[in-house]
């Protein structure tokens, strides 16, 4: 029973990315309810296949839309929920298609050549942390959150005794991950908000970008002090292992490619986005799904395209069921709030305070905000998705662009602070630690640093803008 409900999740989840491309160049009702459809069938598959506390905060989010639709101001009607669960389709592609790209960096040793390849400036404990936190940047472009276990895996293959340097490691990987989120548009939670409040996406990745390398600088300087109190400054030469077999042309070519790879698809989506007036929602999965098929032609080698395609559907699809409920029933949520008349009377009280309380500054709860729903088990995507849904409709003194750094800066303390984060959950399945330790333990000073040097950066970015 179980492989019968695998096929046809995986049967209906190929239709929905079809049916979204479709979409672009067809307006039919057949197709809206298509999507309604499928998005019906997904939710019902993944509570039934899912124990109930797998399915703990979707099952809250149906009953809390219920309560909104009984309560609010407009009369209810049942069409509110057909209409939301097709409101994230987009969101959903993405997170269908986004990690396909992974097969690509199976095909060479690229990430085993790009460690052994720095290997060469790894000199000292403080090298190797800034190494990991640059390295896990690029992959986190390519592999989203499941970046923290992977590399980390990759990076134990350079040592002899791993005990020592285990804190340093870790660190920079979990924080690193974090950080990826502000500003690489591959990430859901982050293409939806740029979409969302409308900001250019070159301008919000500059931004992010730039609060990134602090979160990097600010890394380095929490990692010395942690090496100076545990005398940890030494010779780490000593302590690499052999990480690569091939040559040194074979590693310096995989490190080129990869280096192109990533710069390929980074710069087609922007170009893309600049040249067509499509959304950045529908450019990502059509880039990528385009830029995937070009790699293997170009490496001759569509029969092997063939099979990772067919067991990545069969394999990785049904596994993110999870993940596709959370955003179905978000939808679900938002369109219920604007059917209903809640949504205008939260908008109004949310304005109302902010303008009331000087120190109820939106650019101060908005991070708080999406820590506190991570910290009860709702991701930083699905976190995003409510807040700017939200708050996509209030005018603040405050450019969109400011309101969007301080929105998906809240991303980074949800990940860095809450023990429920999927990266932290991933991570201790490999490292042996609890999440609290890889999250909230690991990272708690060095995240409330980092929350008022951003916080100012923010305040002196909205003087500008």
């Amino acid at each position: 029973m179980q492989a019968f409900f695998n096929w046809v999740y995986m049967m209906v989840c190929g239709l929905l990315i079809i049916l979204v491309f479709a979409d672009y160049f067809v307006d039919s009702k057949i197709i809206l309810f298509m999507h309604s459809f499928f998005g019906l069938y997904l939710i019902f598959t993944s509570l039934i296949r899912r124990k109930v506390l797998d399915s703990i905060v979707p099952l809250i989010l149906i009953i809390v839309s219920i309560l909104i639709n009984i309560s609010g101001t407009e009369q209810f009607r049942l069409t509110t929920y057909w209409i939301g669960i097709r409101e994230m389709h987009s969101v959903i592609v993405i997170i269908l298609v986004i990690p396909f790209v992974s097969i690509v960096l199976k095909q060479e040793n690229y990430l085993e050549s790009v460690i052994a390849f720095c290997t060469k400036w790894i000199k000292t404990s403080v090298h190797l942390h800034i190494c990991l936190l640059i390295f896990a940047q690029f992959v986190s472009f390519f592999l989203l959150i499941t970046t923290a276990p992977i590399v980390y895996q990759f990076v134990n293959k350079l040592f002899k005794d791993d005990e020592k340097w285990d804190f340093i490691k870790v660190t920079a990987i979990y924080r690193s991950v974090a950080l990826a989120g502000i500003w690489i548009f591959s990430f859901p939670s982050f293409a939806y908000a740029v979409e969302a409040l409308e900001v250019p996406l070159y301008l919000a990745m500059f931004h992010g970008l730039i609060l990134t390398i602090i979160g990097m600088i600010l890394s380095v300087l929490f990692i010395k002090r942690f090496i100076r109190k545990n005398n940890l400054n030494l010779n780490i030469t000593a302590f690499l292992g052999t990480f690569s077999h091939d040559s040194p042309e074979i590693v310096r070519k995989n490190v080129a490619e990869f280096l192109l790879l990533f710069s390929s698809l980074l710069l087609s989506i922007l170009f893309m986005h600049i040249l067509l007036p499509l959304s950045l929602l529908s450019i990502i999965p059509f880039v990528t799904i385009t830029w995937t098929v070009l790699y293997f032609l170009l490496k001759r080698r569509l029969g092997i395209l063939y099979l990772e395609l067919k067991q990545y559907f069969k394999q990785v699809i049904p596994n993110k069921d999870k993940e596709i409920n959370l955003f179905i029933t978000a939808g679900i949520i938002m369109v219920s709030l604007e059917a209903s008349g809640w949504g205008e009377v939260l908008v109004n009280n949310i304005f109302d305070f902010t303008s009331q309380y000087e120190a109820a500054n939106i650019l101060i709860i908005l991070p708080l905000i999406i820590t506190s729903l991570g910290c009860i088990g709702i991701p930083p995507s699905g976190s995003i998705i409510l807040v700017a849904g939200l708050i996509q409709n209030i005018t603040f003194s405050y450019s969109n662009g400011t309101i969007l750094l301080a929105l998906t800066f809240g991303t980074v303390l949800s990940v860095l602070l809450s023990p429920l984060s999927v990266p932290g959950v991933l991570l201790s399945t490999i490292n042996g630690l609890r999440p609290w330790e890889n999250s909230i333990k690991n990272n708690f000073y060095y995240a409330t640093v980092f929350f008022v040097i951003a916080e100012i950066y923010i305040f002196g970015l909205s003087a500008i803008l």
